[in-house]
């Protein structure tokens, strides 16, 4: 992955095949937009409308979410060290 590409977001599907590109998000008037691409093929700007917003808050504000957020640094810890060769 170059630099340019670790500034994104990747969505992923199982297979780790990138469904989605995130690389802006913003406003645009009382809507949200999101910049990016679909499957590495469609560049597109998505709004999102005040009223999905808040629905998107409420996803994000559930116990899973919250717990996946607290439990994130030792995720990320736990994958830097696996990484590591080990030296023979």
């Amino acid at each position: 992955m170059s630099d340019e590409e670790k500034k994104y977001v990747h969505i992923i599907n199982d297979e780790g095949a990138t469904m989605m590109t995130m690389q802006k998000m913003g406003r645009e008037g009382d809507q949200m937009t999101v910049e990016g691409s679909l499957m590495g093929a469609w560049v597109c700007t998505m709004y999102i409308n005040p009223e999905e917003t808040l629905r998107m808050i409420r996803l994000l504000c559930s116990w899973t979410v919250i717990s996946y957020m607290l439990s994130l640094p030792f995720i990320l810890l736990k994958r830097r060290f696996k990484k590591k060769p080990k030296k023979a």
